[in-house]
């Protein structure tokens, strides 16, 4: 047992090592956001070899010190698409380099009209610092910073053969990151808070609401639902908990309106035959500290949506054990809902951002771009598939920080820091559909 237990905590150990060396450089597989060994490195101008990725998918930046910022790289790994990049934009990189899955060609297939790509590409910005991967946290936008509260840091490996034995790390984080989207730097609270998953955190006057969500026993083998607010104070970098919760669940919809936060459903038990959802809906008045229970929502589920104006919008979700894809809107003044629509496209809990009359939504390698004036939804491929991540938008630029990747039992959770520049849409094929 003991030699076990060794061996599941050196498979741990390989997985989080060098993260942060300030002297190396890591190549991910697009797809599994794995680490890749063994990727091929060489100056592009005369395929001079510069290096090797190790084990850990790391690599020596030391020899490129003696190359031009306009000298290019070359990256190569059998079954990854080649990438060139010039040293200049890999150091604006911080040397995090992606490497696009292959696409297999069936037979000889001529294309004609079209200069489209097929996919759009997130570029890697930087890392979560200290992290080995986080998803399914709460987050705000205040300005021109991204506040990353909590999450889930679980990691389970499916043994391949019956010589392995299978290795669980569950653990939920009590930290407050801190991203600088002007000068790309993190910062870190020294705050620690209720370690928790699965909530919502809303920005009031200086400080950010943090609720809901589920948190686990000492010895993590169970799960509880949180039953406080914990109010974080930008300024002073304290927090204060208030006990006083009533709407217990995770995975639910909320938004704040005015000196009002409101939520709406989420699951509230884990059973043998799956969840048991929730329609309950509750009003948090901010001036007050008191909640209201509401009118409930239509139907029972997990949910997921974005205020616009007045009007709250709330799009796929998660019920009857599959991803849903209504549109549904809840409207302040009359306070009635109202079904409008449906999405191509099914989505648990996608990270949705709102830009004008456009809402983009994100999960599993989807991005789905819903005009909520024309009632139709345009569908990208794009070369990441993680879920369980939130989307920003600042200027013509999106960003996706963090999220999983679920194979099976498996869950992979990502340390990176994605962008996506919104002109490279038009470059990118899609599919067009109405939503009514």
């Amino acid at each position: 047992m003991e030699t076990r237990k060794i061996l599941v905590i050196f498979f741990f150990l390989g997985l989080c090592a060098g993260l942060f060396a300030q002297n190396k450089g890591v190549v991910y597989g697009g797809k599994t956001i794995q680490r890749l060994e063994g990727v091929n490195i060489c100056l592009h101008k005369d395929t001079v070899g510069i290096g090797i990725t190790d084990k850990e998918g790391e690599f020596d930046i030391e020899p490129l010190h003696a190359l031009t910022e306009e000298d290019t790289l070359t990256f190569s790994y059998v079954g990854y698409e080649t990438l060139n990049i010039s040293l200049e934009k890999l150091k604006k990189k911080n040397y995090l380099v992606i490497l696009a899955d292959k696409v297999q060609q069936l037979g000889e297939v001529s294309i004609t009209g079209s200069s489209l790509q097929e996919y759009l590409h997130w570029e890697p910005e930087t890392t979560i610092p200290h992290s080995k991967g986080l998803f399914a946290y709460a987050s705000v936008l205040v300005e021109n910073k991204i506040y990353i509260i909590g999450g889930d840091e679980s990691q389970l490996y499916k043994p391949k053969s019956l010589d392995e034995m299978e290795a669980r790390n569950e653990f939920y984080n009590s930290k407050i990151y801190i991203y600088d989207t002007l000068t790309k730097e993190w910062s870190e609270s020294k705050c620690r808070l209720r370690a928790r998953a699965y909530h919502n955190a809303h920005y009031y006057k200086g400080r950010i609401y943090l609720f809901g969500g589920k948190n686990l026993s000492t010895n993590r083998k169970f799960e509880y639902l949180d039953a406080t607010t914990e109010i974080y104070d930008i300024e002073k970098d304290v927090v204060v908990v208030d006990p006083v919760n009533p709407h217990q669940a995770v995975n639910f919809a909320s938004f704040i309106f005015g000196d009002q936060i409101f939520a709406f459903g989420g699951s509230d038990k884990q059973q043998m035959n799956g969840k048991s959802y929730s329609a309950k809906g509750h009003l948090f008045d901010l001036k007050t500290g008191c909640w209201y229970e509401l009118q409930p929502m239509p139907f029972p589920k997990e949910a997921k949506g974005i205020l616009v104006d007045s009007v709250f919008y709330l799009l796929g979700g998660y019920g009857n054990k599959k991803p849903l894809f209504f549109i549904e809107t809840y409207d302040l003044r009359t306070g009635k809902w109202r079904d409008v629509g449906r999405l191509p496209v099914r989505m648990a809990r996608p990270g949705i951002v709102r830009r004008g009359d456009i809402i983009y939504l994100y999960e599993e390698s989807k991005l789905q771009v819903y005009d909520m004036k024309s009632q139709s939804v345009r569908v990208y491929r794009t070369d990441m598939a993680v879920a369980n991540a939130e989307l920003f938008c600042i200027g013509e630029q999106l960003y996706i920080i963090g999220g999983a990747i679920f194979d099976d039992i498996n869950i992979s959770p990502s340390p990176l820091l994605l962008s996506l520049d919104l002109n490279e849409l038009e470059k990118t094929e899609c599919q067009s559909f109405s939503a009514n």
